[in-house]
């Protein structure tokens, strides 16, 4: 597969028959879970999709396979299944308020929902404040999507900082540069 970043997607049949060499041109590509396309917008709904797809395949698990009794476990499987997609997809693309809201949905119904012989039942509900809290603290320690996305955002940040500052030629330094005095002495 070849993502081809060039102006508008016009691609000469010159180009295209050079490239017909190492592989099809599409207009996206998933690597590695994640959407890349020279349209932003549609490349992140794209993963965001998937995402999702994804966290709903494996939430019906979770709430099939765990009891409605045992929280904690339950709540576990929750922070890890959806904070390992989430913060996968969050640091290449961040989410939007309605995302953030329609995964803390998600993940409340996995919490609070059961099957058992093909039947859903609910249970009642704990407040997001006491959900959200330390297992010292009375809580069951769930992560709330929106603490997810500002860690990944950090975390994505500390990357680029890590990078720019191990290597000079970063397109960061290079804008930079001219403002720093002394900066071959660093």
């Amino acid at each position: 597969e070849i993502l081809f970043i060039h102006g508008k997607n016009n691609i000469t049949d010159q180009q295209k028959s050079i490239l017909a060499d190492f592989g099809e041109v599409k207009s996206h590509v998933k690597h590695l879970g994640i959407i890349l396309s020279q349209d932003y917008i549609a490349a992140r709904q794209l993963t965001y999709k998937a995402g999702q797809a994804a966290i709903t395949k494996l939430m019906t698990r979770v709430s099939a396979g765990i009891s409605s009794a045992n929280l904690l476990l339950k709540a576990q499987a929750v922070n890890f299944i959806i904070g390992a997609i989430n913060n996968h997809g969050m640091r290449v693309y961040p989410p939007t308020d309605k995302e953030i809201d329609h995964q803390w949905k998600t993940m409340r119904k996995t919490l609070w929902t059961s099957n058992f012989a093909r039947k859903e039942s609910a249970r009642h509900k704990i407040s997001q404040d006491k959900v959200t809290r330390m297992l010292e603290n009375g809580g069951l320690s769930l992560a709330h999507p929106r603490q997810s996305a500002m860690t990944s955002l950090l975390s994505s940040l500390a990357s680029i900082f890590q990078h720019c500052w191990k290597f000079n030629t970063c397109t960061l330094n290079i804008l930079e540069n001219p403002l720093r005095p002394k900066w071959a002495e660093r």
